[in-house]
C-alpha cells in the first residue's frame, strides 16, 4: 500500500532519498569527520603542489586535469568516496606524491 508522506506531515520527504551531499567538503567532513577531512585536504593539497612541480611531464599535466575534473565533478554531483571515484583519488595521489621524483630525474 501507498503512504501519502503530506499526511504525516513530512514536507520535505524528497530530500530524505539522497544518498549524500552534493557538495565535496561537506561529504568528507560527514564522512570523516574534522580531522578526516584535514588529512584528505592535506593530501589534496600535497597532490597539487608535486604535480605543479612536475609540470614539464605529461603524466603529471594529465593527472592534474584529472584531479581538478574530480573536484569539480564533487563539489556538483558524486562524492569522492564513492564508487569509482575513490580509486581514482587513491591513484592521483599516488601520482602526485611521485610526481617530484620523476620530474627530478627528467631535468
Amino acid at each position: 500500500s501507498h503512504v501519502d508522506p503530506a499526511r504525516y506531515a513530512i514536507p520535505q520527504i524528497r530530500f530524505l532519498t539522497l544518498a549524500h551531499p552534493h557538495n565535496l567538503l561537506l561529504d568528507l567532513w560527514l564522512q570523516l569527520g574534522a580531522l578526516g577531512l584535514i588529512v584528505v585536504v592535506t593530501l589534496l593539497l600535497l597532490t597539487t603542489r608535486h604535480l605543479w612541480r612536475a609540470r614539464r611531464s605529461p603524466v603529471a599535466l594529465a593527472a592534474l586535469a584529472m584531479l581538478v575534473d574530480l573536484l569539480v565533478h564533487g563539489m556538483l554531483d558524486q562524492t569522492l568516496l564513492g564508487g569509482d571515484l575513490f580509486y581514482l583519488w587513491w591513484v592521483l595521489v599516488l601520482l602526485g606524491l611521485s610526481a617530484t621524483d620523476y620530474a627530478k630525474e627528467c631535468i
